[in-house]
């Protein structure tokens, strides 16, 4: 069965994205921009990219019309007014795909995932951001590094907020089934922890204001195939929690269980007692 996935946002992530999503061999990939010789422009080369990379999916640029009845819609608005455009955004997804699950990845992610549940009205796991899928990723692999052995060997999440008060939870994090801590040390995971910390400083300065582009596209890509596929894999997304690990009426990143119709539900995990604090400050925050 195709998949018509449409992905909002013609620029750097979105159009990478298109590209990482069109390699699946079920994907009709529509890719809508506010230009929309923009969007046909792009998709003109991404649909090459897709063909040389073997993928069988497809990739068409269009325009509203052509994303209706989208079983996801990803936003990837940059611009001025990031909010206003997600808000704006939101209304033609209620229009066109009142049935979709809708995946942010505008920053500041949280802030933008509340402004497409408020905007579309659709129920709180319909709408997911892309939370600290990112930068989890980013901490297992340093994990990995540090400790010489193969990241599929590392365990460990980072919850909170992208880009604002980030929590390791490092107290369950294991390498090779043991604690990350007695693999690598107090120091050692310390080190591994102001590095995740310290990954958009350092992107910025290097690349500049706008550094996220690979890691960005092939983690709503993971989300989006979770979705798709109905996989009930457990990603740290952007979610509004109500009630859930003692937060109230906040989006943040928390681990949640991803399946055909969002997000199937969000999990109360492990944690030590400072992390849970970690949590708490950062859902006020």
């Amino acid at each position: 069965m195709r998949r018509k996935i449409s992905v909002v946002g013609a620029g750097a992530v979105g159009s990478a994205t298109s590209l990482l999503l069109g390699r699946r061999p079920d994907a009709d990939i529509v890719l809508v921009d506010s230009d929309e010789r923009r969007a046909r422009a792009r998709a003109l080369d991404l649909t090459a990219a897709v063909a040389l990379d073997g993928g069988a999916g497809s990739v068409r640029g269009g325009t509203w019309n052509d994303a209706a009845g989208s079983e996801v819609v990803v936003i990837a608005l940059g611009g001025p007014d990031p909010l206003g455009g997600v808000r704006q955004v939101g209304v033609e997804i209620a229009r066109r795909a009142p049935d979709a699950v809708v995946v942010v990845v505008t920053t500041p992610v949280d802030a933008a995932t509340r402004a497409a549940i408020d905007a579309t009205c659709f129920p709180r796991g319909r709408v997911i951001g892309l939370g600290t899928v990112v930068d989890s990723a980013r901490m297992r692999s340093l994990m990995a590094q540090a400790a010489d052995v193969s990241v599929t060997a590392v365990q460990g999440v980072v919850l909170g907020a992208h880009g604002g008060v980030l929590v390791p939870v490092t107290s369950t994090a294991t390498i090779a089934g043991r604690p990350a801590v007695e693999v690598l040390g107090t120091d050692g995971l310390d080190a591994v922890v102001a590095a995740v910390a310290g990954a958009g400083e350092n992107l910025v300065d290097g690349l500049g204001e706008r550094p996220g582009l690979l890691a960005p596209a092939a983690a709503v890509t993971e989300v989006v195939a979770a979705i798709v596929d109905d996989s009930r894999h457990v990603l740290p997304c952007s979610a509004l929690c109500q009630g859930e690990l003692g937060i109230d009426d906040s989006v943040l990143a928390v681990p949640v269980v991803l399946g055909a119709d969002g997000i199937a539900a969000i999990v109360d995990m492990t944690m030590a007692e400072n992390e849970r604090l970690a949590l708490l400050a950062a859902a006020d925050a």
